[in-house]
């Protein structure tokens, strides 16, 4: 089964994008909807989660102490040092970008590739409840510029895109257990069918900028790529040099780093910048997606069938 659906995000990744870029109509009238189907993603792989491991690892403060500090503080700040040097127009893409919160689609990844789920969601829920004041409030300080993100409305989405369905996911295994069991066969399939959807959707909205201006997006893809790979290597070598983690974990910080709320930068940046502030953020779903299918082949290629 999964390497049926490895095969299947093989195929669908450049199908999608290119029906988004040549049929956007559909997938602009979806983009009101991306945040649902992530909620969605999200409910449906927290169906695996172990409560008591989730419990383990958030009695561990120090990791989430520095783990936030680094994530939302210290790698936004750096790059934004190092595109300041060497492409100004980006540095504020890039900013905005580093210092999201980890991803609502970061639990699929982790179950597909075996890495620590535990790992992954907490990483998800304590980055995504500091983001709404961290990364405000130092965008409008570093840059000088009157840009907020309404406090009470960010956090009534972050309830709605994160901890509804984990509160949901948690209640239904606890009332609904027969039923959960059922749900669980098919998450993964369930899960692909939305991952396609929400690629299609993101290249749909930016469907314009590809004969508009090629070469800036060949850039940007570029951008998105580097930071991907960059992003994810910190947090694979963070969580081993920490502590020294099992391989498992090891790749969940990989996960938690690169795979980032790069949907929800795309929300709001819509609304107050530029299309190329957001237009990294929709360019970074490439390297997001084929990611997946990199890391499971070196799961099972290089670490046996499981990590």
């Amino acid at each position: 089964m999964t390497k049926q659906i490895t095969s299947i995000l093989f195929i669908s990744l450049p199908i999608t994008i290119t029906m988004g870029i040549l049929f956007p109509s559909i997938g602009k009238i979806l983009s009101h909807n991306l945040l649902l189907m992530l909620a969605i993603l999200l409910f449906l792989n927290l169906l695996k989660l172990d409560l008591k491991d989730l419990l383990t690892f958030f009695l561990k403060p120090k990791f989430l102490l520095l783990f936030t500090c680094l994530k939302l503080i210290i790698i936004p700040l750096f790059f934004l040092w190092v595109f300041n040097l060497i492409y100004p127009s980006m540095s504020l893409a890039v900013f905005l970008l580093a210092g999201i919160s980890t991803g609502l689609g970061a639990p699929f990844v982790a179950n597909f590739t075996g890495a620590k789920l535990s790992i992954v969601v907490g990483t998800t829920i304590i980055s995504s409840l500091f983001v709404p004041i961290s990364l405000p409030t130092l965008t409008y300080i570093i840059f000088q510029e009157n840009f907020s993100i309404p406090y009470l409305e960010m956090i009534a989405l972050l309830f709605f895109a994160l901890i509804l369905p984990l509160m949901v996911s948690f209640l239904s295994q606890k009332y609904l257990p027969k039923f959960i069991t059922k749900l669980e066969k098919c998450s993964f399939q369930l899960s692909i069918v939305l991952i396609i959807i929400i690629n299609y959707t993101v290249f749909s909205m930016y469907s314009e900028l590809f004969t508009l201006n090629p070469k800036q997006v060949i850039i940007t893809l570029f951008i998105a790529s580097t930071l991907f790979i960059i992003f994810g290597i910190i947090g694979f070598y963070f969580v081993k040099i920490i502590k020294n983690y099992s391989r498992d974990e090891q790749f969940g910080g990989f996960i938690s780093m690169a795979y980032i709320n790069n949907l929800v930068v795309i929300v709001f940046t819509t609304n107050f910048f530029d299309w190329q502030i957001a237009a990294l953020a929709a360019m970074y779903n490439l390297p997001y997606y084929i990611g997946i299918i990199v890391l499971r082949e070196i799961s099972e290629k290089v670490y046996g069938k499981k990590l």
